[in-house]
């Protein structure tokens, strides 16, 4: 019951603080995935945290449930739900260790057979995911990738190293790299098929996030 008592004491603790008119203290500004904005007078405050109308109605009923349980295994149940929910809601990123690891791995010169990345820009979550894959190649001066925008027509889903069907049998050596330093560093990573590479080149896409 002490999480329940916590989370009210959040939400009511929220309510108060946005519900007093100080005096206006100058800009407020705010970074990471969560925006704060104000009226200027901070009558009224707008917290946005890039979750969509019916991902905020699950949070509310998963909450809901959690507030109704009549014991302790059922809150616990519930709230296991709510976590996983919230996690799962998380933009894809690339952590320090594998920014760092990928960031080694292209230290050296910029390869000719590499063509690009590519990623579904109707995604945000696939739009940070590949933001994150872009600027690490370009800070390892691999400055002429080029960046291809798929639609939704047809989805591709996790991160893929991507070849010619001409060398389905045998797969360029700097592909097969590239594929193990990703697995390596923690990166889920597929092999995949682009009708587009020319022989003997190879790329990556970024795709949706695969169902859990």
């Amino acid at each position: 019951m002490r999480v329940i008592a916590l989370l009210l004491s959040l939400v009511i603790t929220a309510s108060f603080a946005t519900a007093q008119s100080p005096k206006n203290t100058g800009k407020a500004e705010s970074s990471g995935s969560c925006s704060l904005a104000n009226s200027g007078s901070i009558k009224s405050v707008d917290i946005q945290c890039g979750i969509g109308e019916e991902q905020g109605r699950k949070i509310i009923t998963l909450l809901n449930q959690v507030l109704a349980g009549d014991d302790l295994a059922s809150i616990n149940s519930k709230l296991d739900a709510l976590l996983k929910f919230a996690s799962e809601q998380q933009p894809r990123r690339l952590s320090k260790y594998q920014i760092d690891g990928l960031a080694s791995f292209l230290s050296k010169s910029p390869d000719p057979d590499f063509v690009g990345i590519s990623y579904n820009s109707n995604d945000r979550d696939t739009m940070l995911y590949a933001a994150d894959f872009i600027k690490v190649f370009r800070d390892k001066r691999w400055h002429d990738v080029a960046v291809i925008m798929m639609g939704q027509s047809d989805p591709q889903f996790g991160v893929s190293v991507d070849i010619s069907p001409e060398d389905k049998a045998n797969p360029p050596q700097a592909a097969l790299a590239m594929f193990q330093e990703l697995k390596s560093l923690g990166i889920e990573a597929h092999g995949q098929l682009q009708a587009f590479l020319p022989k003997g080149k190879y790329g990556i896409t970024i795709g949706l996030r695969p169902s859990q």
